[in-house]
């Protein structure tokens, strides 16, 4: 009934920047081994770009159904058979990213947005693309993404918090360093 000491490491979200993203994407589309072996699968590029937009965790994204996909925002659900982390339904407005990427899954038919693979499997193939990109993170990289350049853009940190349903405000206000500002130059011009 002991528990374990809390780690007290820490340390910044890694996200990823465009050129990382672009060599994502890029990395899903190149034949690898003289074509020889397991390729690439082009088909994940929307994926990705699909959590990278809208900075979903994997099983919001694998429960995500057409019908909650609107013209402005996608409605991330909770019931008791696909929960969300924090139990709440939340809206997310759709960036051009998102847009893109829904009218790239789209032509695949079907309830669901994504295909209906095992989580584990989503979340191996996401490794393998980003290893072949060069790149470090998990397929969860790509909602610190999205929070991350949310707060960057100047986003108020409650609506990050509503967009990327943290339940607990702390969560979101890890991010607040990236927040435009907050470095503001009298700082640096102070000499004690």
């Amino acid at each position: 009934s002991v528990r374990p000491p809390r780690s007290l490491d820490s340390k910044p979200h890694r996200f990823y920047e465009a050129p990382e993203l672009a060599a994502l994407y890029a990395a899903c589309q190149l034949a690898v081994n003289g074509g020889e072996g397991p390729q690439p699968n082009p088909a994940h590029v929307p994926a990705w770009k699909l959590y990278a937009n809208t900075g979903m965790r994997r099983m919001e994204g694998l429960h995500l159904r057409w019908r909650d996909v609107g013209a402005d925002a996608l409605r991330i659900v909770s019931t008791g058979e696909e929960r969300t982390k924090s139990g709440e339904w939340r809206e997310i407005p759709l960036s051009d990213g998102a847009r893109d990427a829904l009218d790239r899954l789209r032509a695949a038919g079907g309830d669901h947005v994504l295909p209906q693979i095992h989580p584990e499997s989503l979340s191996r193939g996401f490794v393998r693309d980003a290893r072949r990109a060069g790149l470090d993170g998990s397929l969860h990289t790509l909602r610190h993404t999205y929070i991350s350049h949310l707060v960057r853009a100047g986003v108020p940190l409650r609506t990050v918090q509503i967009y990327a349903g943290h339940a607990h405000y702390h969560t979101t206000e890890q991010y607040a360093y990236l927040s435009p500002g907050m470095a503001p130059a009298q700082v640096s011009r102070m000499a004690l």
